[in-house]
């Protein structure tokens, strides 16, 4: 069942975007640049590469929504060396 209800949501929201297009220039844009990604991945990648697919979140991302247990909480120092990475755990 939620298969189903994710399958059809996903399927809203890609008809959505296809219809917004027509008078949307940003949601044309993002259509026609996931187009060219697929496209230029089939043809640049080696089908027995091996590769492994990593996704990062942008710090945008990951600012944008907090833990609803945390959400209280101040957020995490800045790091004042900008070359160092700053993990901050236990929060």
């Amino acid at each position: 069942m939620k298969d189903m209800l994710y399958n059809l949501g996903v399927a809203t929201y890609r008809n959505a975007v296809r219809l917004a297009s027509l008078r949307n220039r940003k949601a044309k844009l993002m259509l026609r640049g996931q187009r060219r990604t697929f496209r230029t991945l089939q043809r640049r990648l080696d089908p027995a590469g091996g590769y492994i697919w990593v996704h990062a979140s942008s710090l945008g991302e990951f600012e944008q929504g907090p833990p609803p247990d945390r959400a209280h909480q101040a957020p995490p120092a800045r790091c004042p060396h900008p070359a160092h990475l700053l993990l901050p755990l236990g929060l």
